[in-house]
């Protein structure tokens, strides 16, 4: 009874009429291990807000030229709906331009293109290279979390992916 009480009152009800049961029960499932290991009248509130951090999605991906020379970034997304890192790289390269690329202009993330790159090996083309979980704070300048990203992904891979460099 204590531990139900403790999990209520750790979660923002804002956020508990966004998640669904099955993301609902798996917070509850995460909080209850940690009660269970310090014994319940141990938890404590900043236990249950530490538990409740829903990881947020950091997307790596870089740019090689036709040289083979390499420059890499990544891009961290809010996850509010507890989107696993698989499920979303499973989404993302369903909409990859061929051999794992697509067009980061062309999706509003920043590029890696080399300062000045206009030599025969430059084109427009970024590699997608994973996504993975993290506790660091979203950084996307358009302020999305990971699913307006991939529905983004989505629509602009049914589009086309249309290069906005010269592709040599």
């Amino acid at each position: 009874m204590i531990f139900k009480i403790y999990f209520e009152k750790g979660l923002n009800a804002e956020l508990v009429d966004t998640l669904s049961e099955d993301v609902y029960l798996a917070l509850y499932d995460k909080l209850l291990a940690v009660a269970l290991d310090m014994g319940y009248e141990k938890v404590t509130e900043s236990q249950i807000e530490e538990a409740l951090v829903l990881p947020q999605l950091e997307l790596f991906y870089m740019y090689r030229d036709g040289a083979n020379w390499k420059e890499s970034t990544s891009v961290i997304f809010a996850n509010p709906l507890a989107i696993t890192s698989e499920k979303a790289e499973e989404r993302l390269r369903e909409a990859l331009y061929e051999n794992d690329n697509f067009i980061a202009e062309a999706i509003g993330i920043p590029t890696c293109y080399f300062d000045e790159d206009k030599s025969k090996h430059a084109h427009g083309l970024h590699e997608f290279l994973s996504i993975k979980s993290t506790d660091e704070k979203p950084n996307d300048a358009k302020g999305r979390d990971i699913s307006q990203f991939i529905l983004e992904f989505a629509r602009q891979s049914q589009k086309g992916w249309e290069p906005v460099r010269q592709i040599r």
